[in-house]
């Protein structure tokens, strides 16, 4: 029998499908791709990509930093690579999908599209305050504030205590990113954003063309930063759209 892959949590689908590896937003883990699976249009495979510190690799001590992640998750996903794939990340999985696709591509495996959703372009200046190494009533209260975590997260005491070092360690891997001095990726990137996103405005959006030689491009959504729950079909079809040629 085969060792699991713990970064990959669920099988990959039909070979003849075109990937789609995801990550999940701070917070969050492999099961909100879980719907995706069953929705997916005919032509892609949906992969959750799971990072340590959730559901079931919860013992596992979580990730501070976006350059850590990728590379473990690079090389999780790298065996698994047979042809064309693409990577799709949101908030600060975007971030993460970001970094992996400079990873994969310096060991000659790009993905053929990188789509980056909820996210401003990782050199943008932050203008959202530090709060990983707060107390929790502040970390708490900013993140009710700014709609970035599920409320039903922040909702319940019980919940809020189990994933605090989880959501602390997620917090640290935007806050503590420095962006690096380097060649642009060469693969297309598609941003995802929603029209009620207070967190993503439209020049920060754009800004994301300056980190590819290839085309960029914005698709705008009548949703909020949580788009991928708002409007999943209308995801899905897009990223449904390399794989149709």
């Amino acid at each position: 029998m085969p060792d699991v892959n713990p970064w990959l949590p669920l099988p990959p689908g039909s070979p003849d499908a075109h990937p789609v590896y995801c990550l999940p937003y701070a917070g969050g883990s492999a099961a909100i791709y879980r719907p995706w699976r069953r929705q997916a249009p005919p032509g892609i495979a949906v992969v959750p990509v799971q990072p340590p510190g959730r559901r079931e690799r919860f013992e596992e001590p979580p990730l501070t930093s976006a350059v850590a992640m990728a590379e473990q998750a690079g090389a999780a996903i790298l065996p698994t690579l047979r042809g064309p794939y693409s990577l799709f990340g949101i908030s600060m999985g975007a971030l993460v999908a970001f970094e992996l696709a400079h990873w994969l591509s310096e060991r000659g495996r790009p993905p053929v599209r990188l789509f980056v959703a909820s996210y401003p372009a990782p050199h943008v200046p932050r203008t959202l305050p530090r709060v990983h190494d707060s107390p929790d009533s502040t970390v708490v209260e900013l993140l009710s504030a700014l709609r970035v975590t599920p409320p039903e997260i922040l909702a319940s005491e019980e919940m809020r205590n189990l994933l605090m070092p989880l959501i602390r360690a997620d917090l640290a891997v935007t806050e503590t990113y420095v962006p690096r001095v380097r060649e642009p990726l060469r693969m297309p990137v598609t941003v995802l954003r929603g029209v009620d996103d207070p967190h993503l405005s439209e020049d920060s959006a754009r800004a994301w063309s300056t980190l590819t030689s290839a085309a960029c491009t914005v698709q705008r959504f009548d949703a909020g930063h949580f788009l991928v729950h708002e409007r999943p079909a209308e995801v899905l079809r897009l990223l449904a759209a390399p794989a149709a040629g």
